[in-house]
């Protein structure tokens, strides 16, 4: 008899334990996850004083030939004149350090957060 006790309290301590387990613990871990979003930051490129310099006198240059020979050689329409094509074809760069590959962890959108609830089975 004291066998069948011990084996039924320790039935409803694991029954207990797994509901608890099941439908508190499991679905505020996945909410916990689902929360944040964790993003890959690609590699970005350091630009030196130098390319900072050569950028501004390429830009200058072309707006300097614009100026002088302002309409275009073809005979094509365009919504653009040479000098604000310039801005394009040599945009001027702003100095900056080299950034290597990270990670960038940020909250979830609603969209997101309720996909990642539905993936994980809540």
């Amino acid at each position: 008899m004291l066998l069948f006790k011990a084996f039924l309290v320790i039935t409803f301590l694991a029954l207990i334990g797994g509901a608890f387990y099941w439908y508190a613990y499991r679905p505020s871990e996945i909410k916990k996850k689902c929360s944040i979003v964790t993003e890959k930051t690609s590699e970005v490129k350091a630009i030196t004083k130098a390319e900072v310099e050569k950028s501004l006198k390429e830009n200058k240059t072309c707006k300097d030939e614009a100026k002088k020979n302002p309409k275009y050689d073809d005979k094509k329409i365009h919504l653009y004149t040479k000098e604000q094509m310039c801005d394009y074809d040599h945009p001027i760069l702003k100095e900056r350090e080299y950034k290597g590959i990270g990670t960038k962890t940020r909250s979830s959108t609603d969209a997101e957060y309720k996909k990642c609830l539905r993936k994980n089975g809540i």
